[in-house]
């Protein structure tokens, strides 16, 4: 490989891997419209970048599937929306079982749901191994609260029935924010791999 090649091969890599830093940045930034068309933008444009390989073409064209769908919201966004969540969560495993009972079910089981989660202790310290919807959701706000948005969303998985249908959209929301982190974190390390892989020896 002469200089010159080099040189140019190396400025190539330099513009991946301030894209790859300028993604990431941006998608710290709280999700709107502006912020969604910025992130499409970026993710477009490095997967057109003359140093991207098919890793990184892979990984920008999921992506870019991704955000124009839905977008990625942030951690913080997560935990403030969850909130409503919860309470919707709540009200759900609170609703009487209705399969003797076909009177209960419609609006007036909501309705029994909402008034017995309201006298039920909301928000409770979470028992590590409770299995109830309610202790599992509790859990789940703590984890929120304390930044570990992977492991509010795998506690989900224990949640069942009625009480798991409120959470389909937060979810989604949930699991893209986990899909577009581990993205990051993967271009940004074969970034670094290329750039060695360039270095003088």
């Amino acid at each position: 490989m002469t200089a010159a090649s080099r040189e140019q091969t190396s400025m190539e890599l330099e513009e991946l891997t301030a894209s790859i830093i300028l993604l990431k940045e941006t998608l710290k930034e709280p999700l709107d419209s502006k912020v969604r068309k910025r992130v499409n933008g970026s993710i477009t444009q490095l997967g057109k970048l003359a140093a991207a390989d098919p890793f990184v073409k892979a990984i920008s064209g999921s992506l870019v599937h991704k955000t124009c769908k839905d977008g990625f919201p942030t951690v913080a966004q997560l935990k403030d929306s969850f909130d409503l969540v919860q309470e919707a969560s709540r009200r759900e495993y609170f609703v009487p079982d209705v399969e003797n009972a076909w009177f209960l079910s419609g609006a007036l089981g909501r309705s029994i749901g909402f008034v017995r989660s309201q006298f039920s202790a909301s928000f409770k310290v979470p028992l590590e191994d409770g299995k109830s919807a309610e202790d599992v959701l509790a859990r789940m706000a703590k984890h929120l609260a304390d930044g570990h948005l992977e492991k509010a969303v795998s506690e989900s998985k224990l949640i069942t029935g009625r009480a798991a249908i409120p959470m389909k959209d937060w979810l989604a929301d949930a699991n893209a924010r986990l899909v577009a982190d581990q993205a990051t974190k993967a271009l940004y390390a074969h970034g670094s791999i290329l750039n060695l892989k360039q270095s003088p020896r």
